[in-house]
């Protein structure tokens, strides 16, 4: 009973976790490229030349798949 608590426990922590990074990555993803103004006065755009729809299918892929993962082993 006990093991089973923790191996719970630990599974949902590890979602949690997928979780907010996915959240994370698809805000930075999908946020505006308007750039900011670096210490030195020039302008930085931190995307240039990516592809924001791959790149977004990817991190979507990547979670779903280490979800998946997490609770196949749940249920061994």
């Amino acid at each position: 009973e006990y093991d089973n608590y923790i191996k719970e426990l630990e599974a949902k922590n590890s979602l949690d976790i997928i979780n907010d990074m996915e959240s994370y990555l698809l805000n930075a993803v999908n946020s505006t490229n308007e750039g900011y103004i670096s210490e030195h006065g020039e302008e930085q755009r931190w995307i240039r030349g990516i592809d924001k729809e791959k790149l977004t299918k990817d991190i979507i892929e990547a979670s779903k798949t280490k979800r998946e993962f997490i609770k196949k082993n749940l249920s061994e």
